[in-house]
């Protein structure tokens, strides 16, 4: 889980859930000179709860709780391309480019960078990634 940002959260918009996977669903910073100035609704509670600048539910000497918050992490998705070589003695024959070092938004589009790159030389194949970040 990526550390909670007041900036990201609050500014942007983007999403908060807490150590336990709840989504934070309603989120507020008063601005005040106080030791919880973060409040929020949390998905299944009908109660706000309060937090620190940084997110942590309890101020209490760094105790981990399933209340602290976090950014939630965003799904990625995306295709690469990807040669074979034909071994003969010490030599590849051929030489495509067997390593993958683009994602491309659409399949289409990795399978044209990879013929692109290799000489006119059609990809092997094409596998659908997906990550988190």
């Amino acid at each position: 889980m990526k550390p909670f940002s007041k900036m990201a959260a609050i500014g942007e918009g983007k999403p908060v859930v807490s150590r336990s996977g709840k989504k934070l669903l309603q989120i507020h910073e008063f601005s005040l000179d106080i030791k919880y100035p973060i409040a929020g609704v949390l998905e299944g509670s009908n109660e706000t709860d309060t937090w620190t600048s940084d997110g942590r539910y309890s101020d209490l000497g760094g105790v981990q709780h399933p209340k602290d918050l976090f950014m939630a992490a965003t799904p990625k998705e995306g295709w690469v391309a990807f040669g074979v070589y034909k071994k003969c003695g010490d030599d590849l024959e051929g030489r495509p480019n067997g390593f993958a070092t683009h994602v491309w938004p659409t399949k289409e589009k990795a399978k044209a960078d990879f013929r692109s790159a290799n000489n006119g030389t059609e990809a092997a194949g094409t596998v659908r990634v997906e990550w988190e970040s």
